[in-house]
């Protein structure tokens, strides 16, 4: 196994600091996290380094929550204490994942330690063998790369990918309308949204309500129910001086992070602000869309 010299130069560092702490008597030791900008510039080689615990288990789960594609850093290295099976034995080992912002793939690492008898000087915690390679699961600095389906159906019309862009890392947009219309001038939409940094779709959720009641525009109608299988749609119209749009969000939790299936329909003069006139079809169907298989 050879890694990358600035990927391998950052796990040496994380692992002597792993056995600096073990030889300290903190066994386990807290999970913790170096997270480097090595990024020419006035922070050149900018190096943050973060405990956590003392819970081994919830501290894990804080350090790899803090990682993400909007962290300021080129290279990460969550270190923890747990177990490798070496020539089919389970031995101590320090488990190490490593990854870098230009890689979709990480390196789950595992180096075996000991107690080792030193003559004349006791005993003291030492590195057992190499460095070994476990896994390469993907990093979590490195943004996803989405396929977005080529169309979307919703109460029998036919939604064509129009456009799709990523504003921010991490957040990433697609519409699509009817063939003939476009996202400038449309009376219908399709919006399928993925959004990696959130922290789940109830907090989405929170956050979009928050903004409707600062909003300087005209948002009326505003319906928040479960969709019957764990997400939550909002439903809203949106008046100007020039157009009324029904909106109706549906949120999902998702392994890639909270997901968007939204339908937005202008309204026309034969349409009450409660929405348009095939609603209840509309609701029912975005209920029951599934996600498009939004491969990384």
């Amino acid at each position: 196994m050879t890694l990358p010299a600035h990927v391998a130069e950052l796990v040496e560092w994380i692992v002597a600091d792993s056995i600096e702490s073990l030889r300290a008597g903190s066994a386990p030791f807290a999970p913790h996290l170096m997270l480097l900008d090595d990024r020419s510039g006035p922070r050149d080689r900018a190096l943050q380094h973060t405990r956590f615990g003392p819970d081994l288990a919830e501290g894990l789960e804080q350090a790899r929550a803090t990682v993400g594609p909007t962290s300021p850093a080129t290279l990460y290295a969550i270190a923890w204490d747990g177990y490798a099976t070496v020539d089919g034995e389970r031995r101590d080992a320090i488990l190490v994942e490593a990854g870098t912002v230009d890689d979709p793939d990480a390196w789950l690492l595992a180096q075996p330690y000991g107690t080792v008898a030193r003559r004349l000087r006791g005993s003291r915690v030492e590195r057992v063998g190499d460095l070994l390679e476990v896994d390469r699961p993907g990093s979590r600095l490195a943004d996803v790369v989405l396929v977005w389906p080529e169309r979307v159906t919703v109460a029998g019309l036919v939604h064509e990918l129009a456009w799709r862009s990523t504003p921010v890392p991490g957040y990433h947009k697609a519409e699509y309308v009817p063939a003939g219309q476009s996202v400038e001038a449309f009376t219908a939409m399709v919006l399928v949204e993925v959004d990696t940094r959130s922290s789940g779709a109830d907090a989405t959720v929170a956050a979009l309500l928050d903004a409707m009641e600062q909003s300087p525009a005209d948002v009326v109608h505003r319906e928040v129910g479960d969709d019957g299988s764990g997400g939550t749609v909002v439903e809203f119209l949106v008046r100007t001086d020039t157009v009324r749009e029904w909106n109706a969000h549906r949120y999902v939790d998702h392994p890639l992070g909270v997901v968007l299936l939204g339908v937005v329909r202008r309204l026309g003069p034969a349409d009450a602000d409660a929405g348009p006139v095939d609603r209840a079809a509309v609701l029912a169907e975005l209920r029951a869309l599934p996600v498009p298989p939004l491969q990384h």
